[in-house]
C-alpha cells in the first residue's frame, strides 16, 4: 500500500506472478525460452506434469496447490509451446484454463520499452493444433467445454502402477479421484 498525502489516497500495489511451463519445444527453444524469460523477470517451471496441475490449480482448486509432502508450487500464469498436442501436461493445462503461448509471447513481452506499454494480445500468439490432426482431434481444442474441471467428479479411477501417474494428474485435473494400488 502506498499514501499519497496527509489525507490520503490509497494505492494498492499488487505483484504478478509470471510463471511459465514448456511442453515440447526443442533443444534450442528451450535455451530461447530460459534466456527470455529470466530478461522480463519470470520464472521456470522445467518438471513433471504434476507442478503444472498443482501449481495452475492455486487459482481455482485451492486444495490441489500442496505437493503430497506439503510444498506449495508457484501458479503456473503460461504453457509455453509450438503447436497443441495431446500430451498429458497439455491436458491439464487445458482442463486448468491456463493460456497456451508460443516463445513469440515472450519476444513481444521483452519489446516493450515502458511499462504503460500494453501487453501483447494473447491470442496473437496463440499455438497452433499439431497439423497433423484432423477433425474430432482438431475441434478438440477450439470446443468450449464449461464443466470441464467437473468432468469425472463423482467418479474414483484404480491406478495400478507407478507408470500410471500422469494420467492419475489427468483424472484429478477433471474433477476425478484416484486411488493407488501399488506401493
Amino acid at each position: 500500500l502506498i499514501q499519497c498525502g496527509q489525507v490520503g489516497s490509497l494505492i494498492v500495489l499488487t505483484r504478478l506472478d509470471l510463471t511459465f511451463c514448456k511442453s515440447g519445444l526443442t533443444k534450442a527453444e528451450v535455451s530461447l525460452w530460459k534466456k527470455l524469460v529470466y530478461c522480463i523477470g519470470g520464472s521456470l517451471i522445467e518438471s513433471g506434469v504434476e507442478e503444472v496441475l498443482f501449481a495452475a490449480a492455486e487459482h481455482k482448486h485451492k486444495e490441489k496447490c500442496m505437493t503430497q509432502d506439503n510444498n506449495k508450487l508457484p501458479c503456473t500464469t503460461y504453457l509455453v509451446t509450438p503447436q497443441r498436442e495431446g500430451t498429458g501436461k497439455q491436458i491439464i493445462a487445458w482442463m486448468l484454463d491456463v493460456p497456451f503461448v508460443t516463445v513469440g509471447f515472450l519476444e513481444a513481452l521483452l519489446q516493450r520499452k515502458k511499462i504503460q506499454d500494453p501487453w501483447p494480445k494473447m491470442e496473437d500468439f496463440n499455438t497452433p493444433v499439431n497439423p497433423d490432426y484432423t477433425g474430432s482431434l482438431a475441434t478438440f481444442w477450439t470446443t468450449e467445454y464449461p464443466n470441464k474441471t467437473r468432468l469425472w467428479e463423482s467418479c474414483t479411477f484404480l491406478c495400478t502402477s507407478e507408470s500410471m501417474a500422469e494420467t492419475g494428474y489427468i483424472v484429478r485435473s477433471a474433477g476425478g479421484n484416484v486411488v493407488a494400488l501399488y506401493g
